[in-house]
């Protein structure tokens, strides 16, 4: 519809603006919504096993799980937005250089 393509194409150009100000390394505050991008782009590149970012006690975890979503065993916890970003960029970059 034409609504849903345009909420989408908001999507695309928030994620955009995004992405240029990391690449010219402003400082940028990290959102929930940069850390659930960088889930699903990890997600992706993972088979047997996905990452969750959870949030407790007013810090952030990730979390591994099954392919069903059941909880497998915590990565890491007590981290804050952007040191969970970071990681979970890391995680990125190191499967992306296995699968080359």
């Amino acid at each position: 519809s034409k609504k849903h393509s345009y909420t989408l194409f908001r999507r695309k150009s928030y994620y955009r603006k995004r992405w240029i100000k990391m690449l010219e390394g402003k400082n940028m505050r990290v959102t929930k919504k940069d850390l659930e991008m960088e889930e699903r782009r990890v997600n992706g590149l993972l088979n047997n096993v996905k990452v969750r970012v959870e949030y407790r006690y007013g810090y952030t975890a990730i979390d591994l799980t099954d392919e069903n979503g059941r909880f497998k065993d915590t990565l890491i916890s007590g981290l804050t937005k952007s040191q969970a970003y970071d990681i979970l960029t890391s995680i990125e970059k190191i499967l992306m250089l296995e699968r080359e």
